[in-house]
């Protein structure tokens, strides 16, 4: 005899068996639609040609397998995987069918737990978000006919609103493939994803090593002195951009990226359950320091030392929430923090290396002291050994050559570092009991964090930038009133806004006098030929990346036609993304001058020695490109072939322009502000309107509120929230968020905050909720 449980009845078994049949099924039906969609542009996709679609299809059988291996391909993808500068997909590349073959493997494994969307007030307001945005984007065709080859600047057309607005669609919809890796194994799955951004810091401080040059220095066999003069030189004008190639126009993808793994990183290194994760999380704490360092991003500088100390905060909320002591003496490190980032400013700036070399010793000689509990005698000899670090550091202050020696300057640095070596003693005395792994996370600190900061404020490339402050806020605010009039007008532009992705257009259209600046280019039909139309601007350079033979000579040829006497600038160079102002490039230069060429196409010519670019391997260089600029104001010059040869072989892709922008890319180095809004809060009004500002501000408000509800002491709400914040707080003076490489994590963490991550556990008796946040 079978019994039956309340609310249950013969009529109703069968449409409750086949529901989770019909879930299923429709699961399995988008997860194959995201495919077909996906993966047509990829059938003869540039430069990695057919290797995109078997790459695709193993990443997809590894997710059956691996079902967290997202967790650390993603993030690694963000910052490592980026071919646009040299394939020309600037829409839809390689970053999208990464992603989209993720969502569609959640999908057809079944892994998507919906339920982290309860109806809640924080899910109302996501949706509402969400559905604001929605309702003035025009671009929602890229969604099913993904863009392909590009004929035109893409911040011109519908297609960038695409690139722009599927960062906050991967990020949200990730959240239940999160939700479900969670609900199935919450320590592992945490672990794997602080894991895997702390491996993506990893590999970005890797990049930018090699993007700085010190890879290439370390790899030749220097001196060690070598090494660290190469890493430790802040007087370079370059500012590191990473292998983003949204950062070609001078955006602000690289600091975001940044400010997003931070947390990954400090959860890793506070929070990990082993000892390989706390030591991997703190490395790449060390190396997101480093790349903000040599950013040399104020308003970066400024999130990333807020970012940090929310953390703290809020990491120690939730255990004083728990009632769960903390065995690390605060007051004492504190203290002992304070006085030593006195202390490396001070002895820095009056003894040079020399001075936070002393610092550097004594920090160790404290902890020395204590970690090996010495005799009395030994800590006599100590103390005498600590005078004779303070004289050294004193004895360099008399003999610097870039400060005049004083009393004064001596005086300071005595009672620095003798004050810096009494916290640190103190410090280490009260921290007998705590593990030895939070030990060396104390000495590291004590150590890196003064050192960093007073690299920072001493450097050369800092200290200009600083002093520029008060300037640049002028421009910015010329800017943001001109983006506010490139708004359009009326009350649905009002309460709804223009639509993601249509600043540039709109900003152009109103304000065309910055196309001098900018230029212009995009592919022609015409008579049975394709042509280039290249608009003279002063910053605009168009390039593609070649291999160039150093100490050869290459023969340009172009193909073009011009209404009236004008010149093309060609450049064989090593480069990255974008210069300086004031940074000398590694580039051969050639001119070639034409004349009115009377409606008919002419071929001219100019031969240009590669000199020293494209010697040494590539690690230990940037990539070498050939480059086109034509700096003629108000005309257009049209090009429909151009070939670069050093033996009658033509070395370009797509010389002839029949697959519009292949291999193409686009650099703007210096006249950027066409492209952004410069402010977050702007970018969110100016797309979404007054209501969409309203509902993110109270997205914002909701998760901040978040933190001050009970939650597990393993709980990702503070890193979550410091991610969320920190990238908020940079956003007063970027809007790295046009770039899905910082939306997508932005987003995700945003909703993961606000989502509900509730297991329920039932046992014989009872049922209770263990929070999974």
């Amino acid at each position: 005899m079978t019994t039956l449980g309340r609310g249950t009845g013969v009529g109703k078994g069968p449409a409750r068996a086949a529901t989770p049949s019909l879930a299923r099924m429709a699961m399995l039906l988008v997860g194959l639609v995201i495919l077909v969609l996906a993966l047509p542009p990829f059938f003869d996709f540039p430069w990695l040609r057919y290797w995109t679609l078997p790459l695709a299809a193993i990443y997809l059988f590894l997710l059956l397998i691996l079902p967290r291996l997202w967790l650390v391909v993603l993030p690694l993808a963000t910052v490592g995987l980026d071919i646009t500068p040299f394939t020309g997909r600037f829409s839809y590349n390689e970053l999208d069918l990464v992603f989209l073959v993720t969502l569609a493997s959640g999908l057809l494994y079944g892994r998507y737990r919906y339920s982290v969307f309860r109806p809640r007030v924080a899910t109302a307001v996501l949706l509402a978000y969400v559905v604001v945005v929605a309702l003035v984007f025009s671009g929602w065709r890229y969604f099913v006919l993904p863009p392909g080859i590009g004929f035109e600047n893409p911040y011109y057309t519908d297609e960038y609103g695409y690139k722009v607005i599927k960062g906050m669609i991967w990020g949200i919809a990730l959240v239940p493939m999160w939700g479900h890796l969670l609900a199935v194994d919450k320590a592992k799955s945490i672990n794997t994803l602080v894991g895997g951004l702390s491996a993506a810091a990893l590999l970005l401080g890797l990049i930018v090593l090699w993007e700085r040059g010190t890879l290439g220095v370390i790899l030749d066999g220097s001196a060690w002195y070598h090494w660290v003069n190469s890493l430790l030189d802040l007087s370079s004008s370059y500012r590191v951009t990473g292998i983003f190639s949204a950062m070609h126009t001078g955006g602000e993808a690289f600091d975001g990226v940044v400010l997003l793994l931070l947390p990954g990183t400090l959860y890793a290194a506070t929070n990990g359950r082993t000892v390989w994760l706390r030591v991997v999380g703190a490395l790449g704490f060390m190396a997101l320091a480093y790349v903000t360092l040599v950013g040399f991003t104020r308003s970066t500088y400024a999130a990333f030392t807020i970012a940090v100390i929310l953390y703290a905060f809020l990491a120690l909320q939730v255990r004083r929430v728990n009632g769960i002591t903390l065995l690390i003496p605060l007051k004492e490190a504190a203290i002992a923090l304070g006085v030593g980032l006195l202390a490396a400013v001070v002895v820095y700036r009056y003894a040079g290396s020399y001075g936070l070399a002393s610092y550097g010793a004594l920090i160790a000689l404290a902890y020395g002291v204590r970690r090996f509990q010495l005799p009395a005698r030994f800590e006599h000899a100590a103390t005498v050994l600590a005078g004779i670090i303070i004289i050294i550091a004193v004895s360099a202050h008399g003999d610097s050559r870039w400060v005049e020696a004083s009393f004064g300057g001596a005086l300071l640095i005595v009672l620095t570092l003798l004050g810096s070596y009494v916290c640190a003693v103190r410090l280490f005395a009260k921290s007998v009991d705590v593990p030895e792994i939070d030990r060396l996370f104390l000495l590291a600190g004590l150590l890196m964090l003064p050192i960093v900061v007073a690299f920072a404020l001493g450097g050369y490339q800092i200290n200009d930038r600083v002093s520029r402050v008060a300037g640049d806020l002028d421009v910015r605010e010329s800017h943001w009133k001109n983006v506010i009039s490139s708004s359009g007008d009326g009350i649905w532009r009002g309460l709804f806004g223009n639509g993601v992705g249509s600043f540039p257009r709109s900003y152009i259209g109103r304000h065309p006098e910055f196309v001098k600046e900018v230029g212009s280019y995009y592919i022609a039909r015409e008579h049975n030929r394709d042509v280039l139309r290249l608009g003279g601007g002063r910053d605009l350079t168009l390039g593609q990346r070649v291999p160039i033979e150093p100490y050869t000579n290459y023969t340009i040829n172009v193909h073009l036609l011009a209404a009236q006497p004008a010149r093309l600038v060609v450049r064989l160079c090593e480069r990255n993304l974008i210069f300086a102002s004031n940074f000398t490039s590694q580039c051969e230069v050639g001119s070639l001058r034409f004349e009115a060429t009377d409606n008919a196409y002419e071929k001219f010519s100019v031969e240009i020695n590669s000199g020293n670019v494209g010697e040494g391997g590539s690690l230990r260089r940037w990539p070498t490109v050939m480059t086109l600029n034509y700096d003629k104001l108000d005309t257009v010059v049209q090009i429909d072939a151009i070939d670069l040869s050093a033996d009658g072989f033509n070395i370009l892709r797509n010389s002839s322009f029949k697959r519009g922008l292949d291999y193409w890319f686009p650099y703007n180095d210096f006249s950027h502000l066409p492209w952004h809004v410069k402010n977050l809060y702007l970018q969110v009004w100016y797309e979404s309107g007054w209501l969409g500002l309203g509902l993110f501000l109270a997205l914002l408000g909701l998760l901040v509120l978040q933190n001050l509800q009970r939650h597990a002491v393993d709980s990702l709400l503070p890193a979550y929230t410091m991610g969320v914040l920190a990238v908020c707080v940079f956003g007063m003076f970027g809007s790295p968020l046009d770039s899905a490489r910082v939306s997508w994590l932005f987003y995700f963490f945003l909703a993961a905050g606000l989502a509900d991550f509730r297991v329920k556990v039932r046992s014989r008796k009872t049922a209770q909720s263990v929070s999974a946040a």
